[in-house]
């Protein structure tokens, strides 16, 4: 991507430059290797801020996008789902008044695996609440009636619980035909994460996951786990960077089907030219090498193209 590294460019210089009276040596090499030149950068000028260029918008949108990137991951690590697992959608809550585009949708989705992001206004369904009595605050006000208060909160929508001592500041519980009073010292409302959404929130920004998994969403976790080990085997193997191979894949049962699937992604992704999968269970053996999948094995032979 030339706008990628020209930006990488442009940081690299200026860093250099900001560097020399700290680090002389170390910015004067970095300074002649990226311009080519046999110049100091001791005689380079001190970098200008170009005001022309700062975009508060966009600083403030992408700090947003950084947040909620950090806690779809806490998600992820909470819910004990690796980032190689793909997932059917994310849901992000932003304060009031921010909203990020559709360009910055496309990178947040990206980095957290998920096929859609979507934007809410209220995290109501996305949470499972709870209420529980204060006893000591409870215990003078309702005396004999305290189990059968215990009952009915326990049974009570926390919900609308939460939501009547948000919008009055009291909760008001029928009772053997007398009407009790509750205030945010008698009761607490207590908030977990649905069962099927890993949700994390910080500052008034929330991303709830959705960790429900089918079949298609597993086999394209397992097609992103082989590319990691592939990967980990061209290292391993000594190959360069840049080296093309023919691959062979040895797999059955649920990896073989991953494969199937998604083999040209997979040979795309670890530079094969062409690839092969013979339906077998994955063995070590002469020239195959064993590689271990968190869900499974597969046996690969690669050759440098």
């Amino acid at each position: 991507d030339p706008a990628a590294h020209a930006t990488l460019y442009e940081c690299l210089d200026t860093l250099t430059l900001l560097l020399a009276p700290y680090t002389p040596f170390v910015a004067d090499a970095m300074h002649q290797h990226l311009r080519h030149t046999d110049e100091s950068v001791h005689l380079a000028n001190w970098p200008r801020v170009d005001t022309g260029a700062l975009d508060p918008d966009l600083e403030a949108e992408i700090a947003s996008a950084r947040a909620v990137v950090s806690l779809g991951l806490a998600a992820r690590n909470d819910a004990r789902l690796k980032v190689r697992q793909p997932l059917h959608r994310a849901i992000v809550l932003l304060p009031e008044g921010l909203r990020l585009s559709d360009a910055v949708v496309a990178e947040v989705a990206d980095a957290l695996n998920v096929r859609t992001l979507e934007a809410v206004d209220t995290l109501e369904g996305l949470l499972d609440y709870s209420v529980h009595p204060n006893f000591r605050t409870l215990g003078p006000k309702v005396g004999k009636r305290m189990p059968a208060l215990k009952a009915h909160l326990a049974t009570a929508d926390g919900a609308t619980v939460r939501r009547a001592l948000e919008d009055h500041g009291e909760y008001r519980v029928d009772l053997d035909g007398e009407t009790l009073v509750l205030d945010r010292d008698d009761i607490e409302v207590r908030a977990a994460s649905h069962e099927e959404f890993a949700l994390a929130q910080e500052d008034g920004i929330a991303v709830a996951l959705d960790t429900t998994l089918d079949d298609a969403l597993r086999r394209e976790g397992v097609a992103r786990d082989l590319v990691r080990a592939l990967n980990d085997l061209r290292k391993a193997t000594g190959l360069e960077i840049a080296d093309r191979i023919t691959l062979t894949l040895r797999a059955d049962g649920p990896v073989a089907a991953a494969i199937a699937e998604h083999g040209a992604t997979i040979a795309g992704e670890v530079l094969a030219t062409g690839w092969e999968l013979e339906e077998a269970p994955a063995a070590e053996a002469d020239g195959w090498h064993l590689l271990t999948l968190d869900d499974g094995a597969a046996a690969a032979r690669i050759t440098k193209a």
